[in-house]
């Protein structure tokens, strides 16, 4: 009978040992859901960097010869007619 005492006691520990551990595990699959949750959103959010756009713009002979014979209005054209293919602003 002397020994029921320390085998209940024992078994407490136990079970504060089981329990101890799961909450550890539960603590570690936390963190790595909000790490992964982070990853996930600076990624989101950095996407957008990575990509690019490319805009093709046809000219008709006499708008090519035009900007060859004036190089510095080459900017102007293209800007001009990127503005003409934009909506408007509302």
């Amino acid at each position: 009978m002397p020994l029921e005492p320390a085998v209940r006691q024992l078994a407490a520990r136990h079970r504060a040992e089981r329990r101890f551990r799961l909450y550890g595990l539960l603590a570690v699959c936390l963190g790595i859901g909000m790490l992964a949750g982070l990853l996930l959103t600076i990624v989101g959010r950095a996407w957008p960097a990575f990509q690019q756009h490319y805009w093709v713009m046809t000219l008709d002979p006499i708008e090519a010869a035009a900007l060859q014979a004036e190089p510095q209005r080459v900017q102007a054209f293209v800007r001009a007619r990127f503005a003409a293919r934009m909506p408007p602003e509302s």
